[in-house]
């Protein structure tokens, strides 16, 4: 079987693909954390679909709002599924707690109507436990690319952190058998161009905004 791209999270590996077909993986312990690495290459096919898979310059594979991203094993079944539904640009948001409004530190509060999942049996398919298995749905893991294509991987910010009321908020993780929605904030400084749920900075999925 073939992989896109694996992921060490927090100790704990983790797989992330563009609609690719999945096999094992080890956790790649040789790399510091946060060092930036090619993944391999993704599939020219989406098997759960049939559509042509198409990349854009960073090695993300690029999608619609509204289209989920989707690992797949060999059979088409998804294994990790996340779908920014809507994104929203704004300059204010109503604070977690109080009664006041946040502004934006970068410019624009962008945020993000996200669905994930995350299969039950993904140790089925990835040696590890299922305590180790995680996908992470922070700030962290997202970046943004302006206009001119630089990238952006500093969106996190105390005013994004406080915003919305924890109800609205997507969770931090998505575990294995976790069917998830919400929303997550992030603080930027373009008001349009694309965003990125990459969080090895190895390639991931891109969507326009």
């Amino acid at each position: 079987m073939n992989i896109k791209r694996t992921l060490c999270v927090a100790g704990g590996v983790v797989v992330l693909a563009g609609s690719v077909a999945l096999g094992t993986v080890a956790a790649q312990s040789d790399k510091a954390p946060g060092l930036e690495q090619q993944g391999p290459e993704a599939m020219e096919v989406d098997p759960t679909s049939g559509a042509t898979v198409t990349t854009d310059t960073m090695d993300n594979v690029e999608k619609n709002v509204g289209e989920a991203a989707v690992l797949a094993n060999d059979e088409g079944d998804r294994l990790f599924s996340l779908a920014i539904t809507k994104i929203t640009a704004a300059k204010d948001c109503p604070a977690r707690v109080g009664s006041f409004r946040l502004t934006p530190e970068n410019g624009t509060f962008l945020i993000l109507d996200v669905e994930a999942s995350l299969d039950r049996d993904i140790t089925h398919e990835v040696s590890g436990t299922s305590e180790e298995m995680f996908m992470p749905l922070v700030s962290q893991a997202f970046s943004v690319t302006g206009p001119t294509g630089v990238i952006d991987r500093e969106v996190a910010s105390e005013s994004a952190w406080g915003c919305l009321g924890e109800d609205a908020l997507a969770p931090a993780l998505v575990n294995p058998g976790q069917k998830v929605t919400g929303k997550i904030v992030l603080d930027v400084p373009y008001e349009s161009g694309t965003v990125v749920y990459d969080p090895n900075s190895n390639g991931g999925w891109s969507w326009p905004y």
